[in-house]
């Protein structure tokens, strides 16, 4: 149906790109006033944070490495794919992409015991105050959000789809119908392939 049609296009979109080495289209959203207001205060916010260039290339190269480790462990497809994509995207990418593999480990299951519900359910917490922190241009130091937050200032990332990634993720994953099958790749894999053109360029698969 047009669910089925809409995430469809949007992955032949995804293969155009990776072929056309980042072809810029029309079609782009403009962001609202309160959306401009968030990113300029993350950009203001990057420039005031104290410490050397040797010490920013230090932990750049850290974050970076951690994140490239993170896919490559956990989501080696995707992994090969950010390879060739425009370089200019591959760190954002890796940032995206270990940040969905870190929600992806805490995912509640139907087999999480209810030990391991409390720790997926304090670590989805974790992100989400996170999240709150990076939109409002609040200093966050783990490697991958670190990263998540260049990718957010660097691309306008659209928050919704980051919310969206964490709540999927804590509702717990069933497939006892079609429909279940759908709404796990509307909430857990849809909002990443929407990301993933927002970063390369595309805010609109219409």
């Amino acid at each position: 149906g047009q669910w089925y049609q809409r995430r469809l296009r949007g992955a032949m979109i995804l293969r155009v790109i990776c072929r056309r080495n980042h072809t810029r289209l029309g079609g782009i959203r403009a962001l609202s006033e309160s959306d401009e207001q968030v990113f300029r205060r993350l950009e203001e916010d990057n420039e005031k944070r104290s410490g050397s260039a040797e010490q920013k290339t230090e932990k750049l190269v850290s974050g970076v490495s951690h994140c490239v480790d993170v896919v490559r462990r956990h989501d080696y497809e995707n992994f090969l794919c950010t390879l060739v994509a425009p370089s200019t995207a591959r760190r954002p990418l890796m940032g995206l992409r270990a940040f969905n593999a870190e929600l992806s480990k805490a995912s509640i299951t139907p087999f999480s015991t209810p030990e391991e519900k409390k720790l997926q359910q304090l670590k989805l917490a974790w992100w989400r105050g996170a999240l709150e922190d990076i939109y409002r241009g609040r200093h966050v130091n783990t490697p991958i959000a670190v990263e998540l937050a260049h990718a957010v200032r660097k691309h306008k990332l659209s928050k919704g789809f980051l919310v969206k990634l964490i709540e999927g993720r804590s509702r717990g994953v069933r497939y006892n119908s079609l429909h279940d099958v759908e709404n796990a790749a509307d909430s857990s894999f849809s909002p990443v392939l929407f990301l993933t053109l927002e970063i390369l360029g595309y805010r609109s698969v219409d």
